[in-house]
């Protein structure tokens, strides 16, 4: 297979400091820390971060924008000035970094927001909206995390942005649990997708409803199967799989770090026909409610 070409992104900054730490040093990253024009942030990419701009979530409904967006959207049209100290700013990774002191740029390898993608999402609609005697480029905090570590990357992405109540399905998407269930439904559903972020939107048919389909799987999951040592689940009683949506996706993501447990292969196995039997069961009750 071949490796996928790297990607350079020049980011332009007014002051950056090199604020790595011992630990940073002996673990081989680097941590940059400044201020720079928010301009700069408007061709990144926040491929790893645990959710996207959630005005633009896939799905034909769109989020409405929530207070946070509006106050940064104030802002950046009324207070320019003020930008860099009221809002948070934004934190990237890269592969890799040089520091061009003469033109007063980062040359980054492979960048990425993973704190900041609805921050950047305002900025750009300011930009793209703004009058012709609108100007101001205003500062904005950064800090940049060079690392080549894809699992720490996830984990920073993760933590950085719990404080944002990042829903348990954005987390299960951005560690990679939910692949080989998505694997197994398209057995029966190849044209199908899981939804793993908050931001997928199963109001479009491309994207199933993952935490339901988790549920009817458990639902199903055979009482008498073996359990992993650390999952405290009685499977005789199958109120769980109806109420608790969210303590049965819990559930998953710590069968999902099982991955050779009989009850993981057996609900990995058992999720499409699930979903089958769900969309059945779903479609005779629409059917006989109309007739009554």
């Amino acid at each position: 297979m071949d490796t996928p070409l790297s990607e350079n992104y020049r980011f332009t900054f007014h002051k950056c400091r090199n604020i790595s730490s011992p630990e940073d040093d002996s673990e081989g990253r680097k941590v940059y820390s400044g201020s720079a024009p928010v301009s700069s942030i408007l061709g990144l990419k926040d491929n790893e971060n645990v959710r996207e701009y959630l005005l633009d979530a896939k799905g034909k409904q769109r989020k409405s924008p929530t207070l946070v967006h509006q106050a940064i959207r104030k802002t950046l049209k009324e207070n320019p000035e003020v930008f860099g100290v009221l809002n948070s700013g934004t934190v990237l990774v890269a592969r890799s970094a040089e520091i061009d002191d003469k033109s007063r740029q980062l040359i980054l390898t492979d960048a990425s927001i993973i704190n900041g993608s609805q921050t950047r999402g305002e900025v750009k609609r300011y930009f793209d909206h703004r009058s012709e005697d609108e100007t101001a480029d205003p500062s904005i905090k950064f800090e940049i995390i060079v690392t080549d570590d894809d699992y720490l990357i996830a984990e920073i992405s993760i933590s950085r942005n719990f404080q944002n109540d990042v829903k348990s399905i954005s987390i299960a998407g951005r560690r990679g649990q939910l692949e080989e269930l998505e694997r197994s439904v398209k057995t029966l559903y190849p044209n199908k997708k899981l939804r793993k972020s908050e931001s997928d939107l199963t109001a479009n048919d491309d994207f199933l409803d993952t935490e339901k389909l988790i549920q009817v799987t458990f639902a199903l999951l055979p009482d008498g199967i073996k359990k992993p040592a650390g999952i405290n689940l009685d499977l005789s009683n199958k109120v769980f799989a109806y109420s608790q949506k969210t303590r049965c996706l819990k559930i998953f993501q710590k069968l999902a770090d099982e991955p050779d447990t009989e009850m993981y292969k057996a609900f990995i196995g058992l999720a499409p026909v699930a979903w089958k039997l769900y969309e059945h069961w779903k479609k005779k009750s629409e059917l006989y409610r109309h007739s009554n």
